[in-house]
């Protein structure tokens, strides 16, 4: 999964007015699945939602769908340690989490929906019921997959922008490109220069 340079610096932006404040940057201290924190989880999660809406014109309200993912699992807990208000943790931590987020930040019913039924189907009285919701939903599942089966050491990007390695998409391209027809160029030299023509013979 990519994303344009200027998606990436939208999605940056969105995600900046949350991740600026300490109350969200809490969850960083909280393990999730694998090595990834809870914070970090968020933040995929919101990453996958961006790009599924762009890439498959899903027509969501973006500034809800990045506030309800980032927000999704905000319950400021380790759901590993073994204190008995854990218990059921996948049931109860949705309504905990939309409580904080009430708390701490103004948010709408698109907002809110997302939070409280990001669990479904396990919650099945929870039902995701606009566009936002579903896809949050969906990628919570799909994310947090990834996260456990390859994510348990090491944390990785799932999604990534353009500018990789110091180099573009487009001047990867433009490199791979540029040695294909090198190497076919040194290629026809060594046969015409096998056959005995002393012509040196571009492709």
């Amino acid at each position: 999964m990519r994303l344009s340079n200027q998606e990436f610096a939208e999605l940056k932006r969105n995600l900046a007015r949350y991740l600026s404040r300490n109350d969200v940057r809490q969850m960083a201290n909280f393990q999730h699945h694998g090595a990834v924190s809870t914070l970090a989880h968020c933040q995929n999660v919101a990453t996958v939602s961006f790009w599924l809406n762009r890439r498959l014109h899903l027509r969501a309200d973006e500034s809800a769908l990045i506030c309800g993912a980032v927000l999704h699992d905000y319950y400021l807990y380790d759901w590993h340690d073994p204190d008995p208000s854990h218990r059921l943790h996948g049931f109860h931590h949705a309504e905990v989490a939309l409580k904080n987020a009430m708390e701490d930040f103004r948010l709408g019913e698109k907002e809110q929906m997302i939070i409280r039924t990001h669990m479904w189907p396990m919650n099945i009285t929870k039902v995701p019921r606009c566009r936002e919701a579903v896809i949050v939903c969906a990628t919570d599942k799909y994310v947090s997959l990834m996260e456990t089966l390859f994510q348990r050491k090491h944390v990785r990007p799932i999604c990534k922008g353009e500018k990789e390695h110091g180099r573009s998409v487009y001047e990867r391209r433009f490199l791979a490109r540029k040695r294909f027809y090198e190497a076919g160029k040194v290629s026809v030299r060594r046969t015409v220069a096998g056959s005995g023509d002393d012509r040196t013979k571009d492709a």
